[in-house]
């Protein structure tokens, strides 16, 4: 309508005029609005700080990866502590029969209930050992392997609480060990999520200045638009 009108008072000339303005703003205004809604920049003019740009988001990808990498890892270490709390509550268990088992209270016959519970929950913890998995991969293969704890499962070191007390030392230690690793990686995807969050404000910062060019001159297109229109207009 506004063409029409334009048309009709001041001819074609001028009509054609501001429908090149209209369509050099109708096109910057579709740029911006395209690269706003999908979350990219675009940097036609300024190479520069496209090549800034582009290094920061490979810096960004790559603390992406670590801090999931690291977040594998702390689950992989939660898994296998929990596997190994179990196997304590068991040898815990073990220590009470065995302790019970030394007493003269009991017949023939409670001893070799008692035997057989002991060998049961010793059955319970291989089982754990051998079964406990983290994304299909054997968890506990290598200590599977070492045959200093394959000893201390011998049938005949079942009633030792000395033997069962190393146990429980050394399972301990191994879920102390595997607290400490989930606490260093804990602290590092923190730092790596604050280098991550700095580098993304600045390339916001890098992205944001050429947008923030862009829309300067599409403001400034509009505001030519209604200076031209002024202009057109009959003097009184």
């Amino acid at each position: 309508m506004l063409l029409l009108l334009t048309n009709a008072l001041y001819g074609e000339e001028a009509v054609d005029f501001l429908n090149r303005i209209l369509n050099e703003t109708a096109l910057e205004m579709g740029i911006n609005t395209e690269r706003l809604a999908g979350g990219r920049y675009r940097f036609p003019d300024g190479p520069a700080n496209q090549a800034l740009y582009e290094l920061l988001e490979s810096h960004i990808r790559q603390w992406e990866r670590e801090i999931t990498g690291a977040q594998d890892m702390i689950y992989y270490y939660q898994t296998a502590e929990g596997f190994l709390s179990q196997i304590t509550e068991v040898l815990q268990r073990i220590r009470e029969l065995t302790l019970n088992r030394g007493t003269p209270f009991f017949s023939e016959l409670d001893l070799e209930i008692i035997d057989l519970q002991i060998y049961r929950q010793y059955e319970q913890i291989r089982y754990v050992l051998r079964s406990a998995e983290f994304n299909k991969k054997s968890i506990f293969s290598t200590l599977l392997e070492n045959p200093i704890l394959l000893n201390w499962f011998e049938r005949e070191a079942y009633y030792q609480t000395e033997n069962i007390d190393r146990l429980l030392t050394f399972i301990l230690y191994q879920r102390s060990l595997y607290a400490s690793k989930m606490y260093s990686l804990s602290s590092r995807i923190r730092g790596t999520s604050r280098q991550r969050e700095n580098t993304a404000a600045i390339q916001n910062t890098v992205g944001d200045f050429r947008i923030g060019e862009e829309l300067t001159t599409t403001r400034r297109n509009h505001l030519l638009l209604i200076v031209y229109l002024l202009q057109l207009h009959p003097s009184q």
